[in-house]
């Protein structure tokens, strides 16, 4: 599995939102149950609806430390060589930055050879 990319703004402002899409990878040779945890801290926070395509549902997990909103994606299978794609709406709640970070496999279910491309992330600047 990998992060292939994070898509969205780069800057907002305060109380502005902006659309942001999340695609991730199966890069190996076999189909691939998908796990995947949208992170939002700093100055940026979930609002609006979250779309998911590939079998995947989405819902509100537990917050820990300076997270403020974060989604668990699961339920999906993705062929190999195959993406699938989650947006999101993100609101700038104050002047800072604010990230939004993917990351995959984190209860290491699907066993892989390498988990360094397991994590992406996208900084936007709130004005």
């Amino acid at each position: 599995m990998t992060v292939v990319r994070i898509d969205g703004s780069t800057t907002l402002r305060a109380g502005e939102s902006g659309t942001f899409t999340f695609i991730v990878g199966n890069i190996g040779g076999l189909d691939a149950t998908v796990e995947v945890n949208l992170l939002f801290a700093g100055s940026l926070t979930q609002t609006g609806q979250v779309s998911a395509d590939s079998g995947l549902s989405c819902d509100n997990s537990p917050r820990q430390g300076k997270v403020n909103f974060n989604l668990h994606c699961t339920g999906g299978q993705l062929s190999s060589q195959r993406s699938a794609t989650i947006t999101v709406q993100a609101v700038g709640m104050s002047s800072g930055t604010g990230s939004l970070v993917a990351s995959l496999n984190n209860s290491r279910s699907l066993d892989e050879r390498d988990y360094g491309n397991n994590t992406g992330r996208r900084d936007a600047t709130v004005q």
